[in-house]
């Protein structure tokens, strides 16, 4: 993806529970013609178990679009997320005029509502769930009048950079041309991030690195003497 930080690699589409970061599930990207990459296709597959339930979607701006809402229409779900003004469908008498600092404005359309708000940059917002008005946020130096769903964008999204950072505490830094091999220890780290999120109530917590030390210990080799107390390297039976 060449406007990310890390333009070559594999690519995964992943739903979170909005609070925790724990992942609810994921789909890998396989260039497979017969399956729909869209955005709006890749998210209504994942999203798919969680339809008519009464929950809430927040999704940044490579994901919202106006064609998503039509696709969640009647389905008892809500949509909130950052969207970018080029968008199919988006009000083009909303970015008419030229913003100062502070001017906000919005557009509806039935129950979904565009927001469009110029702080330090622009921010483009749509929203099923918020009304179109500003509140009060304490910042740094001043107070500042955001909108709702501005305001909640950034609170319920924070559990997906929560999980992005333990994942980031291991990165896979050995060099392979054999894809599965990333793709594998990435996926071994994901199932030590999401043990950690399921595990965090209880009273004795475990932090990420014995998780993933157990989970290794117990993928190769079911001989193993593993003492979780110990700092050496675990020894298979028949080199005891």
């Amino acid at each position: 993806m060449k406007d990310k930080p890390t333009k070559w690699g594999f690519k995964l589409y992943e739903l979170f529970e909005s609070s925790s970061g724990y992942v609810w599930s994921v789909e890998m990207y396989c260039a497979d013609k017969r399956i729909s990459n869209k955005p709006v296709d890749v998210t209504m597959r994942l999203l798919q178990p969680l339809l008519d339930q009464g929950y809430r979607l927040y999704v940044d701006n490579y994901y919202c679009c106006p064609d998503l809402w039509n696709q969640m229409q009647g389905r008892n779900t809500m949509l909130v997320g950052t969207c970018r003004k080029n968008r199919v469908g988006m009000p083009a008498d909303l970015f008419q005029n030229r913003q100062r600092p502070g001017d906000f404005d919005f557009k509806r359309k039935g129950q979904l509502v565009a927001t469009r708000l110029f702080d330090q940059r622009e921010v483009v917002t749509l929203s099923t769930f918020h009304q179109p008005q500003l509140t009060e946020t304490i910042g740094r130096y001043e107070v500042k009048e955001k909108p709702l769903a501005v305001i909640d964008y950034i609170k319920f999204m924070s559990g997906v950079d929560h999980s992005d950072q333990l994942l980031s505490y291991f990165p896979i830094r050995r060099r392979s041309q054999k894809w599965w091999k990333k793709t594998f220890f990435h996926l071994l780290t994901l199932v030590g991030v999401q043990t950690k999120h399921r595990t965090q109530h209880r009273r004795r917590r475990t932090n990420l690195a014995s998780i993933l030390k157990e989970v290794s210990v117990a993928l190769v080799d079911k001989d193993v003497i593993y003492d979780p107390q110990a700092d050496n390297v675990p020894l298979p039976m028949d080199r005891l």
